[in-house]
């Protein structure tokens, strides 16, 4: 699998729906990002390198719009996702 490419330790959950993962210092942030794109799943980084949290495939961000501005009205805080280009 691409995490078992990439040395991932991981346990899943929600009926293998969910993967939680250890990566080991070696994998980039970015390189991990590529593979989820490539696979066509997203991720959230909880922790490690700084930079946008979430990562692979972009989601629908109508909701996170909505909540980021209820909860940041003033873009205090640094942004979640890549900006979109088009």
């Amino acid at each position: 699998s691409m995490l078992a490419k990439c040395g991932a330790e991981r346990r899943y959950s929600a009926g293998g729906s969910v993967a939680w993962c250890t990566m080991p210092n070696s994998v980039s942030v970015e390189r991990l990002d590529e593979e989820l794109r490539r696979a066509g799943v997203s991720g959230l980084v909880i922790r490690g390198e700084p930079g946008f949290p979430l990562i692979g495939k972009p989601v629908g961000r109508g909701f996170l719009d909505r909540v980021v501005k209820a909860i940041d009205p003033n873009g205090r805080f640094p942004p979640l996702m890549r900006p979109v280009t088009i």
